[in-house]
């Protein structure tokens, strides 16, 4: 694809963002005018460091997965994918994140499999993260509420067994793709 028609690409999507952003601020103008702005100079601030953080860590961890099917990517690249890809969150429709992602990949020289995987990878480990981290604070909300430790009968729980038996599945066969 030539440069100029990669840059008028670009230049079309920050445009079509800029739109909804800013049709967005228009229609609600009503509720940011009339809010209270009274921000707290120290919380702002460690909350803006703090979200920081967090983006250069999921971009950061999103990089270890590309490495680990195989493509070679620096750290940098991976956290200017990551962070541009950002924005298209502010496009209607939830996809477009994604399809950023797999098109700032493709200009890298990353096949769109391996970044397709990557994403299903990373979203996977944050399901499964949550999940992990509902149960424990479940559990321990239990024991501090009631006294007692909640016990799940899991076998009356068909869905979770076979959310949990596909996870597992999934794993094995992507671990056993990768090794090979």
């Amino acid at each position: 694809m030539p440069k100029a028609l990669k840059r008028i690409i670009s230049l079309i999507f920050v445009v079509i963002i800029f739109y909804f952003i800013g049709r967005v601020t228009y229609k609600e103008w009503d509720k940011f005018y009339g809010y209270n702005w009274s921000p707290n100079p120290p919380l702002l601030i460690s909350s803006i460091i703090i979200l920081l953080i967090a983006y250069i860590l999921f971009s950061h961890g999103w990089t270890l997965i590309l490495r680990m099917i195989g493509v070679k990517i620096e750290w940098r690249k991976g956290l200017s994918i990551c962070l541009l890809s950002i924005f298209g969150r502010y496009i209607p429709g939830g996809i477009w994140t994604v399809l950023g992602k797999v098109y700032l990949c493709r200009l890298e020289g990353i096949p769109d499999s391996r970044s397709s995987m990557s994403i299903l990878l990373d979203q996977s480990y944050t399901v499964v993260s949550a999940g992990i981290i509902f149960t424990l604070i479940l559990h321990s909300l239990s024991v501090i509420l009631i006294g007692e430790s909640l016990s799940l009968d899991y076998s009356r729980l068909p869905f979770l067994n076979s959310t949990i038996s596909t996870l597992i599945i999934f794993f094995i066969i992507f671990l056993l793709q990768i090794i090979n």
